[in-house]
């Protein structure tokens, strides 16, 4: 045990240490090397650990935190400095930070509460630059996201700021998203709802959109495509799909310029009024309702059926 006056900014370097170090209301830069747990709370410095064989825990640190291959639990709140992780296992709880965070994990449970501030909403605050056979869950992210992740599944609710996510081999499931949202997913669902900006999807698996309101660009190879809202559109909708069925819903006293295209397939619309359409074939529908600053809804299979319901009188939204 070794105390130190109060406000003495004094580093401490430990090396190899067997057992437990705990450090507490400190002030100065550490370093901990090849520990057992790891315990520090209250600092004003930055703190690095490398190699602990035991679950690590920091709180209050006013300063860059840097942990490097940790392999057991590792729980970080009120981290107010940048963040750097590398994760090789177990679960990883971060939480009540200002971020910015980068993170690469391996076999993690990773879950991201409230990080970012207010001011931040335009930029990066959570950068999960590789992520392997784990699973990741973020809330209330005041800021943009970046995430890569393999086998790994994905989800994430009321993200402020843009968010992007390219995933492989699993699921990707987001929800209220403030900003610029892009998925790129292969051979994995994807769910969204409840998004606001400019969103594009590409994917190989089924996809669901639920609530969207601005421009909107889905594509998928071999999955059925469902799109929903009930607010009217403000900007063009785009879905492509190979192989797969497309279903789409939008409000009844939406005006849209209309371009349904279902090659060998079916295109059926249902709910509207039928004199409105310009032109209404077993496998082309175009037109409806269409004024001068109508958007342009375009959905284009190359063997599967479309079909278009109105899901009644818009609501009014809420800017």
């Amino acid at each position: 045990i070794v105390t130190l006056p109060q406000n003495l900014p004094a580093g401490v370097e430990i090396n190899n240490a067997l057992g437990v170090v705990k450090l507490t209301g400190l002030e100065g830069a550490h370093v901990i090397r090849g520990c057992g747990r790891a315990e520090i709370s209250r600092n004003a410095g930055g703190v690095t650990v490398e190699n602990p064989r035991g679950a690590v825990e920091l709180s209050e640190i006013q300063g860059p935190v840097n942990l490097t291959n940790t392999r057991q639990a590792v729980n970080l709140r009120a981290i107010h400095g940048p963040v750097r992780l590398d994760v090789k296992g177990g679960a990883v709880t971060i939480g009540h930070s200002s971020g910015p965070l980068q993170l690469e994990a391996t076999d993690a449970q990773i879950e991201i509460t409230d990080v970012g501030h207010d001011a931040s909403a335009t930029a990066r605050v959570v950068d999960i630059e590789q992520a392997r056979n784990s699973r990741i869950k973020l809330q209330e992210i005041k800021g943009s996201v970046a995430i890569k992740a393999e086998r790994s599944p994905v989800e994430a609710e009321e993200v402020t700021g843009d968010f992007k996510v390219d995933s492989s081999s699993d699921r990707v499931r987001v929800n209220r998203i403030e900003g610029v949202l892009w998925v790129k997913s292969k051979n994995g669902a994807v769910e969204v709802e409840e998004v606001r900006g400019l969103t594009t999807i590409e994917a190989t698996r089924d996809v669901t959109v639920r609530n969207f309101r601005g421009q909107l660009n889905v594509t998928s190879r071999e999955g059925a495509i469902d799109l929903e809202t009930s607010e009217k559109l403000n900007g063009d909708l785009s879905v492509v799909s190979d192989r797969g069925r497309i279903r789409v819903s939008l409000p009844k006293d939406s005006g849209f310029r209309l371009e349904a295209n279902a090659g060998a397939g079916r295109v059926t619309a249902q709910g509207f009024d039928d004199n409105e359409w310009t032109q209404e074939e077993r496998s082309y529908v175009s037109g409806y309702n269409i004024t001068k600053s109508s958007p342009m809804v375009s959905l284009r299979s190359s063997r599967g059926e479309i079909q278009l319901r109105s899901s009644g009188l818009a609501t009014a939204s809420n800017n």
